[in-house]
């Protein structure tokens, strides 16, 4: 049976309205997206394990596809665009395959990251000044987290925000490697303004008709906080008590599933969506100081006027 190859890709940024598109996209009867959004297939760049065996890697991946029986056929990374591989090896597995890349206001981008970041347990500097005070030392070595000390685990750029948020070089990669009617971008502030107008926008360049719409347009991946702070789950899993009777009676696959069920049942249980305060007004002008070449490049890369991210 020959494979079935994928002809879309959602590439991010992150936190820049991916979530919600992928969910209303997802409702489409002529379009097939990958089982759950980020496999981060095409971005090893940015793994903490490289596959030993890419061939059956990519084997592995396609056969989330196989099902697929519609028009479009595709996934969702938000790493994508960050990382400096994906778009090339996007384009040598289906060289016309469209992209869908997704931008936002990079200091806001920024620092909805970090309160994501924090949320889940990856960013253990939960004050947005300090993490950003901490890249120059991260790309050295220093100031990760524990389980990403070794520079070989290249998991710790997804703290480097910094580098993150500056899109201009990342989109003209994917403008490089695939010919401009087979990218889209949709702006943040445009999309949440009015998500049915760019949702109708994406489907007119996936070249699909309007007849099918979501039930309602409503929020995806707002802002999460942990009522109780702590790695909780992980103090229960790793406590003499329990680890030496649950290894000794139960498989290690099902001890796994066990606690991971248990991890997002607490996870449930333990958040709070609330709005983020407002980001520090000093740091705020230095950080619009520094992104204003950037900002300036980007509208010239994608002839939009984008000066509003830039207002003091």
């Amino acid at each position: 049976m020959s494979e079935t190859i994928p002809n879309f890709f959602m590439v991010g940024a992150p936190k820049c309205g991916t979530s919600a598109m992928y969910s209303y996209l997802n409702t489409h009867p002529n379009i097939f997206l990958y089982p759950q959004k980020e496999p981060n297939f095409f971005s090893d760049d940015l793994k903490g394990v490289r596959p030993s065996d890419p061939e059956k890697s990519l084997k592995q991946y396609l056969r989330h596809f196989n099902s697929a029986n519609t028009k479009i056929i595709g996934e969702g990374s938000t790493w994508y665009l960050y990382s400096q591989e994906a778009a090339y090896r996007i384009k040598k597995l289906n060289s016309s395959s469209k992209i869908l890349i997704m931008l936002r206001n990079p200091i806001e981008q920024m620092y909805s990251l970090h309160s994501q970041l924090v949320f889940g347990g990856l960013e253990k500097i939960t004050n947005f000044e300090k993490a950003l005070l901490a890249e120059k030392s991260r790309k050295e070595g220093s100031n990760l987290p524990s389980n990403m000390r070794n520079l070989d685990n290249l998991s710790y750029k997804r703290l480097l925000y910094t580098d993150i948020a500056k899109y201009c070089a990342q989109v003209e990669r994917y403008l490089q490697a695939f010919p401009s009617n087979q990218v889209k971008i949709v702006i943040f502030d445009e999309f949440k303004a009015n998500p049915k107008k760019s949702y109708l926008e994406v489907l007119d360049f996936l070249e699909l008709d309007h007849s099918y719409l979501p039930d309602n347009f409503k929020v995806i991946n707002s802002n999460k906080v942990r009522i109780l702070k702590g790695d909780y789950i992980q103090k229960i899993r790793t406590h003499p008590l329990i680890l030496a009777p649950t290894r000794a009676l139960i498989p290690y696959s099902i001890r796994r599933s066990a606690f991971k069920s248990l991890g997002r049942v607490w996870t449930k249980i333990n958040t709070r969506h609330e709005s983020r305060q407002p980001i520090n007004p000093e740091l705020k002008n230095k950080l619009i100081s520094e992104f204003t070449p950037e900002v300036k490049a980007l509208s010239n890369l994608i002839d939009k006027d984008l000066s509003h991210w830039i207002e003091v």
